[in-house]
């Protein structure tokens, strides 16, 4: 009688612990179930911002209005819930290129001041890219005939903008420069020639071989003339 009260006190005890396994089982299973539930829910109530600048020389602030400055932050999570400006503003000495969404180009009427793109609630997942530049200042660089030849040509050399009697370097005539740099304009006679002049915005400067533009705002124009030395 007391062996077969064991063997029932036993068989109560082992069912126990199968249905404690099965419930902690069946715990685990609904709340890992509840935790992916969650999560996709809350990823559900987000649209993905992928904000790039591209900068030459510098960059663009690119940045949703109302969101504190990140720059180290490209890609951003915001509500869906609601409307978002991201708004896009040129740093001090730049304008901005070219701006493109979702990878459409957009025209920009004026390249200097700050421009806003709206999105409405709940419009998806968007990619938008802020192309800006250092603002250009341009230096038209001529040289003419030494004085005692009439020819006024010019053709490319080697690289450099040659007239008869000597060349400039750089060889271009129009030269594009970033707002704020310097730059030099140099010059090199033929054999049998000296520079003869430089005139800076018309000005005379003098028969110098180089002349530095220096912390350009402004367009500026320079012209060179070269003469042969009498032997």
């Amino acid at each position: 009688m007391k062996n077969q009260m064991r063997k029932k006190i036993f068989r109560i005890q082992t069912v126990s612990f199968l249905n404690l396994i099965f419930f902690l089982s069946l715990t685990f299973s609904l709340t890992f179930s509840f935790i992916q539930s969650m999560q996709t829910v809350l990823a559900a109530d987000f649209d993905e911002f992928t904000l790039e600048n591209v900068g030459n020389f510098g960059t663009c602030i690119i940045n949703p209005r109302g969101m504190e400055p990140r720059p180290d932050v490209s890609k951003w999570q915001l509500s869906r819930e609601q409307n978002w400006t991201i708004d896009i503003v040129p740093s001090e000495g730049q304008h901005l290129v070219e701006i493109v969404v979702d990878g459409v180009s957009f025209q920009i009427k004026d390249t200097k001041i700050p421009q806003e793109l709206a999105f409405n609630a709940n419009s998806g997942n968007h990619t938008i890219i802020a192309k800006c530049a250092r603002e250009i200042v341009v230096i038209r660089s001529s040289i003419g005939p030494s004085d005692n030849d009439s020819t006024s040509e010019y053709y490319k050399n080697c690289g450099t903008f040659r007239a008869k009697g000597g060349e400039a370097f750089p060889c271009e005539r129009t030269i594009n420069v970033a707002k704020g740099d310097d730059k030099i304009i140099a010059y090199y006679p033929d054999a049998g020639y000296i520079v003869y002049n430089v005139i800076v915005d018309g000005k005379t400067v003098g028969a110098t071989t180089s002349y530095q533009f220096k912390n350009l705002q402004t367009a500026h124009a320079i012209h060179a003339t070269f003469k042969k030395v009498s032997r």
